[in-house]
Order: structure tokens, then sequence, then C-alpha cells
């Protein structure tokens, strides 16, 4: 938990992980769920509005020193998740939207990053 994840168009999410970053020009990224919850239809996700806008470069990720991400626990309720994410005297609201759970794919084009937040027993 706490790592930064980079997943490529068409790889499976490795951990429940907050998207962060997306290289998609309209901000938002697809996967794919049927190996969760057997739904064929992609889920529309958006990253953390602190990051995807706030940063020059994927990069600069890394060089936040300040930021987290305070969410609740692991849960069997795949549609419910509430957490925040602060950076100095940032804070935004994460909901299930800002969410990749291990084992989907990535369907949009470019990548992502993700902090991982959950990566099983």
């Amino acid at each position: 938990m706490g790592d930064i994840a980079l997943v490529q168009s068409g790889e499976r999410i490795p951990a429940d992980m907050v998207l962060l970053y997306t290289t998609d020009k309209a901000g938002t990224v697809f996967i794919k769920t049927d190996q969760l919850d057997g739904e064929t239809d992609w889920k529309v996700r958006r990253p953390v509005q602190i990051t995807q806008q706030g940063m020059e470069a994927p990069e600069d990720l890394i060089m936040m020193k300040a930021a987290e991400v305070r969410c609740e626990g692991p849960s069997k309720f795949i549609y419910e998740f509430t957490g925040v994410f602060a950076n100095n005297d940032l804070k935004e609201s994460l909901s299930l939207e800002s969410t990749l759970w291990a084992e989907t794919i990535l369907a949009s084009q470019g990548f992502i990053l993700g902090l991982i937040i959950y990566t099983g027993r």
C-alpha cells in the first residue's frame, strides 16, 4: 500500500487503487469489470482532480511530499467508497468514481497512475 502503479491500456489493475492521473485528454478512463461483477458494460472512472490538473507531468506525483489518502478499509461492497485526498491545504473528496478495483482491466488508451490502497491478504 502507498505505492504508485503505472497501468497500460489492456492491462489488469494489480490492486485496489485510487486513480491519480490519466493520459486520456478527456480526463476519464474506462474499465472492464466482468471479472469482478460479471457485467460486460464498461465503467467510467475519473482521477483525483488535484493530481490530474495540478501536475505539469506525471512524474510530478512522485515529488508530492505532503500528499495522503484517507479512506475506509476493505469492504465487500464494491459499489461504495468514501475517502479524502489531501495535499498541503488542498483537499478533495473521493468516491467510487475515483477507484480502480483489482482484477479489472484498463480499457482506455494510454496509461494511468494509481495509488495502491489495498493489496489483499
